[in-house]
């Protein structure tokens, strides 16, 4: 905008309260028009230090984003395939199956297992916090074993 056009439109606002071009603003940069008006316009008007300024600088959102240096995207990582491994002539490595015997979890036989944790925390949890009610309370060396007074195993 040229001064004479700054000072038409400063005046028109003083008589009016509103823009010649209501309710749009002038970008300087793009010439894209942006709606201001009402508070919105006057908050512009205070933060640019007066009308004149604000129709000699203003400077739109999608000018201020433009004239920023764009963000390089990462590169996206591969997923590796775990089960299957291509070799170099394009034949897939299987993993070899073990058929071995099954290992019985038998408490009876191995009650040390239950060291690290109760294995029906549902049961323990259910009860109020008592192992009055499991099945594995015999066998089991958790410490967060515990009986209450009405019915001791």
């Amino acid at each position: 905008m040229t001064q004479e056009q700054i000072q038409k439109e400063v005046k028109h606002y003083k008589s009016t309260g509103k823009l010649t071009s209501h309710p749009y603003l002038s970008c300087t940069v793009t010439g894209e028009k942006v709606m201001a008006f009402g508070p919105m316009l006057k908050k512009k008007i205070e933060r640019h230090g007066g009308l004149e300024n604000l129709l000699k600088i203003f400077v739109s959102r999608k000018a201020k984003s433009a004239s920023k240096p764009q963000k390089v995207s990462k590169p996206k990582k591969v997923k590796k395939a775990f089960l299957l491994e291509k070799t170099e002539d394009q034949r897939y490595d299987i993993p070899v199956f073990k058929n071995e015997p099954r290992t019985s979890l038998s408490l009876r036989e191995h009650p040390e297992l239950t060291r690290g944790a109760c294995w029906r925390p549902d049961i323990f949890l259910n009860s109020g916090r008592v192992c009055d009610d499991c099945n594995l309370a015999e066998y089991c060396q958790s410490s967060c074993k515990k009986f209450s007074n009405r019915k001791n195993k």
